[in-house]
């Protein structure tokens, strides 16, 4: 059986682009709807976010909540901050967020240069 429409559904995802992702689901909304997949594809949608913040916060040290809203095209930094902070909590990126100048910074390097700070109590000779 042959899917056109959830071929190019994978080829906008892997384009990193939300606004032509959405574009496309909305073009395609009653084939989506008709395989009872509707729900399936809006969860393809919201992980297009995660996965251009995960791309973003392992490409720079610290990038401002403003510059993840944009790239990302999210409409504010607030909306930003929550999926950033969302992301953290299920342990998806390690991350912190300034709230004073609202700049995230990559966590990950800090666990890598001192991984004894994780280590249980004792273990480190």
């Amino acid at each position: 059986m042959h899917s056109p429409p959830y071929i190019d559904l994978s080829a906008c995802y892997a384009s990193g682009k939300y606004s032509d992702l959405e574009a496309f689901i909305q073009s395609n909304v009653e084939k989506f709807q008709s395989d009872n997949n509707l729900g399936l594809v809006k969860q393809v949608l919201s992980s297009l976010y995660k996965r251009n913040i995960q791309r973003l916060t392992q490409t720079y040290l610290t990038l401002s909540l403003q510059d993840i809203a944009n790239a990302v095209q999210l409409k504010t930094p607030k909306e930003a901050e929550m999926h950033v902070l969302r992301m953290i909590q299920d342990g998806e990126i390690f991350a912190t967020i300034n709230q004073k100048d609202g700049m995230v910074s990559d966590a990950s390097s800090a666990r890598n240069i001192h991984p004894q700070l994780h280590c249980p109590s004792g273990s480190i000779s």
